[in-house]
């Protein structure tokens, strides 16, 4: 897992359902999609998912 999420105990992160690499990253470093909006926080296109860790 990713020193920062350990340093930070990060839980909850977003990311652009677009970018495969970093949905993979966080997938694999114990995050699991808790939902996913077609849009963005300003109503654009771009579809985010929202991921949860794992305990």
């Amino acid at each position: 897992m990713s020193t920062l999420v350990r340093k930070y105990d990060i839980k909850r992160i977003d990311v652009n359902s677009q970018n495969v690499q970093a949905k993979r990253f966080y997938l694999k470093s114990n995050f699991k999609i808790d939902s996913e909006d077609p849009v963005d926080g300003f109503g654009k296109p771009y579809p985010i998912t929202h991921l949860i860790r794992s305990i």
